[in-house]
């Protein structure tokens, strides 16, 4: 009589071996092109994406002489991003006062698109610190 046969976990032979592949979500990337400029004496700016710190830029512009407006600080870059909604928030600290200011946006980005923030710190009709989505 046959002893009774318990199932194996190993195949039989390698044509039985089942292929097996992850199928991992492509994610692909969209840009946030952030164009900014100031006229703040000295401080800093921070940008955060989702809470995390993507971009810091000390703040310096000295004026030629007291008749003229300070002189614009102007800088660039292009952050990637997964595309989806994020949330943008932009500090500002003003060497010299106790607060900072802070100023956010909600940006949808699309994969494989680029958006464009533009970005301005110093006196305007929107306060110290204004963001404007593309």
């Amino acid at each position: 009589m046959e002893a009774a046969r318990t199932p194996s976990l190993e195949p039989e032979s390698e044509a039985e071996t089942p292929l097996r592949v992850a199928s991992l979500p492509v994610v692909e990337e969209g840009f946030l092109d952030i164009v900014a400029s100031s006229r703040i004496k000295s401080g800093h700016l921070t940008i955060l994406v989702n809470d995390q710190v993507v971009f810091e830029n000390p703040l310096l512009s000295k004026r030629k002489n007291i008749f003229r407006k300070r002189p614009e600080q102007t800088f660039e870059a292009t952050i990637p991003m997964a595309g989806g909604t994020h949330e943008i928030v932009a500090r500002l600290r003003v060497d010299g006062k106790p607060d900072r200011y802070e100023n956010r946006v909600t940006v949808e980005v699309e994969p494989g698109s680029t958006r464009s923030l533009s970005l301005f710190a110093g006196r305007s009709s929107d306060g110290l610190l204004s963001l404007e989505l593309d």
